[in-house]
């Protein structure tokens, strides 16, 4: 079970993951993203760098980081 904003191993052994929130640049709306851990980096997490925002649906790009954690 991964908890929000806790780091843990994935099932597969293929590294953490950490929930983000992301705010809808046309709504507001907090969008929920879990990354996952790239490599052997600490810091660095894979997310969609698209995506549609699930209250209103209009198109988002992902911000730079550093990102909020959920």
């Amino acid at each position: 079970m991964r908890v929000p904003g806790i780091l843990g191993p994935d099932r597969r052994g293929e590294g953490g993951w950490v929930e983000f929130v992301f705010d809808c640049g046309w709504c507001e709306g907090d969008n929920y993203f879990v990354g996952k851990q790239v490599g052997f980096w600490v810091d660095k997490w894979e997310v969609p760098s698209e995506w549609e925002c699930r209250f209103c649906g209009e198109l988002n790009s992902t911000p730079d980081p550093p990102w909020t954690e959920a």
